[in-house]
């Protein structure tokens, strides 16, 4: 008797131990990686055998001093890495679409393991979609080999553009909702470069235009890792 009670208290034990390792294994497999992508029609610049440089000089509503203004104003502010990007032209003007992992949430309903993508200015446009969306006014004595041919590489005040593995802490809109051509779920970074830090040894530190030494007014520029964990994570504790 003795025998069989011990029998059955081990299966139900081991049947316990399954299922709490069956469950564990589904939250890790959840936390590990949420795709919440997009994709648009791309194009890859090496295909066009000409290239034009279009200088561009963004303009902006308002400077964002700092990251407290930057956190007030942003939906979603994330850290994380850059794992893909692609190129989108629909609107007549460069842009660069990129899938960005997240590491760690600071404001909004994302969550660690997201998956997501940031639609930035700059990169390339096809001279046929330009053409397209403002008209042929300036290429008229391109045949149309010659316009199909061709790339223009958009230099907005020197941005870096996003390269895979790149680490960014970003302060980040809304999803992108109704708002053709641009891509329906993708996000936009606040103040454009003004919204993205890039990760640079102990410190984040976000573009400044080299033709404008003074854009930012004397204001942050750049910041250390400890003061995103400090600021950061009480501005998210003092939301909750």
């Amino acid at each position: 008797m003795f025998k069989k009670y011990l029998s059955l208290a081990l299966t139900v034990a081991l049947l316990v131990v399954l299922a709490v390792g069956c469950d564990g294994k589904a939250s890790v497999a959840e936390k590990k990686f949420v795709d919440k992508t997009i994709s648009v029609d791309s194009f890859d610049p090496n295909d066009f055998s000409s290239k034009i440089i279009e200088s561009m000089s963004p303009s902006f509503s308002k400077l964002y001093k700092d990251q407290s203004e930057l956190y007030e104003v942003a939906t979603n502010v994330v850290y994380g890495t850059v794992k893909d990007t692609a190129y989108f032209d629909e609107s007549g003007a460069a842009h660069i679409l990129y899938d960005f992992a997240i590491d760690e949430v600071y404001k909004g309903s994302l969550n660690e393991g997201d998956v997501i993508s940031v639609l930035t200015l700059g990169g390339y446009v096809r001279l046929s979609k330009y053409i397209e969306v403002y008209g042929n006014t300036r290429f008229e004595d391109y045949t149309d080999e010659q316009i199909n041919a061709t790339v223009m590489e958009s230099d907005n005040m020197g941005i870096p553009t996003p390269e895979v593995g790149d680490k960014y802490l970003l302060f980040l809109s809304d999803p992108i909702a109704d708002e053709a051509p641009f891509p329906n779920g993708a996000y936009v970074e606040k103040g454009s470069f003004m919204g993205r830090y890039a990760e640079q040894g102990d410190e984040f530190v976000r573009y400044k235009p080299e033709s404008e030494p003074d854009f930012y007014l004397g204001a942050e520029e750049k910041i250390s890792k400890t003061s995103v964990e400090v600021n950061l994570k009480k501005a998210k504790d003092e939301i909750k």
